[in-house]
C-alpha cells in the first residue's frame, strides 16, 4: 500500500506541473498605461501603478487621482506535448484554454503637502484558471507501478486548476528638489490556488490504475520596494527601483492523493504542509527620453536574482527529495513609445521579453516569451481612458528534467489581453505638477504633458505699430535714472522700441 501511495504521489504531483507559473514573472503587466507600454515604466512612472514599479514616481501627483484597469477580455492557451516513450516517440497532446475578464489594477493617490505623495494600490500579478481533458487511445509506453515496470496502451486526464496572485499597500513618494525624487512601498503579496486531477492508465488486457489528486493553498508575504528618479538633461530620466525578495509570512497547503488499480491495489496518502509564493529580487533600471514635445521613447533592463528556498515538496520535481525550490537569475527588457496624434489622442506602443527561470531540474517548464502592444490613450477634460491589447508567445523544444531525462515535454504557450483602463484627477486644474520648480525646467515625464505632449505654447502678440519686428516681450518694471525712461534712455528718444511713445506701458 505504501508503494501504491507514493506511485499515486509521483503521477499526481507530474500533473502539478501544470499549475501557476512559477518561472516566467511577467505573465500580466499591471497598469492602465505602463502595460500598453510593455512594462517600461521604471522611468516614466506617473500613476497609481508606480507603487509597484518605481515608488518615486508618485511624487508627481500634487492632487488626488484614481486609476484603474482592467483586462476587458483575456485568453491563454497552453498546448503541452508530452513524449511518453522515448523509443516509440508515442506522445500525448493536452491544449487548456482560459478566457478570463479580471481587474488588474486599482490605485489611488494624494499629496496631504506639498512634496509628499501617498498612494494605495491592488494588483493581480498572476491569475490561472484551465478546466480541460487530455485522452488518448493508441498510446504504448511503460511505467512503473509498485516498483514494476507497466505497459498502458490508453490514458486519460481531467484537470482543474486556479490560481492568482494579488498585491496590495501603501506607498510614498517624496520630492527632493533638484530634479531628483525618491519613494517606497510595502505590498502584501497573497497566492492562493486549488488543484485537482484525475489519471486513468489502461494496459492491453483491460487492466486500470486510477490516480486523483486534490491540492490547494495559499501562502501570504510582504514585498517592500524603493527607487527614484533623476533628471540629469531636460529631455531625459533616469529611473532605478529595487523590489525585495518576498518575505514570507507563512501558508497552509492541505492535499490527498489515491490510487486504485484493477487489481486490488490502492494507495492513499493525505496531509497538510506549508505552503510557499515568492518573487524574487527585482532591481529594474529605466530611461526615458522626450526628443520632442508630444513623444516619449522609454526602455527598462529588469533582472531577477536566483532564488532557493525549502519547501515541504518541490511539485515540478517531486524526484530530488530535498523539498528545495530554486530559480535562475535571468534578465528580462521592455521598449515603450508615446506619440501625441492630436491634442486628445496619444499612441502607445510596446515590446518586452517574458524569460523563464526554471533551472535543469525543472527544465521541462522552461518556456521563453516575446510580447508585444499597442493602444490609444483618449482625454476628455480630466478623465484619461485608454484601450489597448497585450500579446505574447513562446514555445519550446522537448526538453527532459534533469533527474527524468525519459519524460520530456515540448510547450506552445500563447497570451493575449484586452485591456481598458482610465484615470481621473480631482480638485484643480492639474493635478500633475513639474517635480522640477527652476523657472529653466521643463516639465517632467510625468502626468499630462507626457501622455498628450507639452502644453500649447502661449501665442506671442504682434508688436506694437512703430515696434521693432525682434524687439521681445517687455521685462518687468525696473526704476529708472531720474530724467530717464524705463529704457535708460532720455524721454522721447528716437528709434526706441520701448520709448513711451511707440511702446504700451511694461506689466506690473
Amino acid at each position: 500500500m505504501r508503494n501504491a501511495a507514493w506511485t499515486a504521489v509521483l503521477l499526481a504531483l507530474g500533473a502539478i506541473e501544470a499549475r501557476a507559473d512559477f518561472f516566467n514573472h511577467r505573465n500580466f503587466l499591471v497598469g492602465e498605461r505602463a502595460s500598453v507600454l510593455g512594462g517600461a515604466f521604471t522611468a516614466v512612472a506617473d500613476d497609481a501603478s508606480a507603487l509597484w514599479y518605481n515608488p518615486a514616481g508618485l511624487a508627481v501627483i500634487e492632487k488626488p487621482s484614481l486609476s484603474l484597469s482592467a483586462n476587458a477580455y483575456g485568453m491563454l492557451l497552453y498546448r503541452r506535448t508530452e513524449l511518453l516513450d522515448q523509443a516509440s516517440g508515442t506522445t500525448a497532446d493536452s491544449t487548456l484554454q482560459q478566457i478570463t475578464a479580471v481587474p488588474t489594477t486599482l490605485g489611488f493617490a494624494i499629496a496631504p503637502r506639498k512634496g509628499l505623495t501617498l498612494g494605495f494600490g491592488v494588483f493581480i500579478t498572476d491569475k490561472v484558471r484551465f478546466v480541460g481533458t487530455q485522452e488518448r487511445q493508441d498510446v504504448s509506453f511503460t511505467f512503473p507501478v509498485n516498483g514494476q515496470p507497466a505497459t498502458f496502451t490508453r490514458y486519460v486526464q481531467r484537470l482543474n486548476f486556479d490560481a492568482i496572485t494579488t498585491v496590495l499597500g501603501p506607498g510614498v513618494g517624496w520630492n527632493l528638489g533638484r530634479r531628483l525624487s525618491v519613494g517606497a512601498s510595502v505590498l502584501v503579496q497573497i497566492s492562493s490556488f486549488a488543484f485537482s486531477t484525475a489519471r486513468d492508465f489502461v494496459d492491453a488486457a483491460g487492466a486500470q490504475l486510477s490516480v486523483t489528486s486534490n491540492v490547494s493553498g495559499s501562502a501570504f508575504g510582504l514585498l517592500p520596494c524603493v527607487g527614484f528618479t533623476w533628471q540629469p538633461h531636460q529631455k531625459v530620466t533616469v529611473g532605478f527601483s529595487w523590489m525585495s525578495q518576498t518575505i514570507s509570512l507563512g501558508g497552509a497547503m492541505p492535499f490527498s492523493f489515491s490510487s486504485v488499480s484493477s487489481g486490488g491495489t490502492t494507495g492513499l496518502a493525505t496531509g497538510s504542509g506549508r505552503a510557499e509564493s515568492r518573487y524574487p529580487h527585482r532591481f529594474s533600471l529605466g530611461l526615458a527620453w522626450r526628443p520632442r514635445p508630444g513623444l516619449i521613447l522609454s526602455a527598462d533592463a529588469i533582472l531577477f536574482a536566483g532564488l532557493s528556498y525549502k519547501v515541504d515538496y518541490e511539485p515540478f520535481n517531486p524526484l530530488t527529495g530535498d523539498g528545495l525550490h530554486q530559480e535562475l537569475l535571468h534578465v528580462d527588457g521592455s521598449l515603450g513609445a508615446e506619440a501625441r496624434l492630436s491634442e486628445s489622442i496619444a499612441l502607445r506602443l510596446g515590446a518586452f521579453t517574458n524569460t523563464s527561470s526554471a533551472p535543469p531540474e525543472v527544465a521541462r517548464e522552461r518556456v521563453h516569451m516575446f510580447g508585444g502592444s499597442a493602444g490609444l490613450a483618449f482625454r476628455i477634460g480630466g478623465f484619461t481612458t485608454s484601450a489597448g491589447v497585450v500579446m505574447q508567445y513562446g514555445r519550446s523544444g522537448f526538453q527532459s528534467n534533469s533527474l527524468e531525462p525519459g519524460f520530456a515535454l515540448s510547450q506552445d504557450r500563447f497570451n493575449v489581453q484586452v485591456t481598458v483602463g482610465g484615470s481621473s484627477r480631482f480638485f484643480g486644474e492639474d493635478y500633475v505638477k513639474p517635480i522640477i520648480k527652476e523657472e529653466s525646467a521643463p516639465a517632467p515625464l510625468g502626468g499630462d504633458a507626457p501622455v498628450f505632449g507639452a502644453p500649447p505654447e502661449t501665442p506671442v502678440p504682434p508688436p506694437a505699430p512703430g515696434a521693432s519686428p525682434a524687439a521681445p516681450s517687455a521685462p518687468p518694471p525696473v526704476e529708472a535714472p531720474k530724467g530717464t525712461d524705463a529704457t535708460g534712455a532720455a524721454p522721447g528718444a528716437p528709434g526706441d522700441a520701448a520709448s513711451p511713445a511707440s511702446a504700451p506701458p511694461a506689466t506690473p
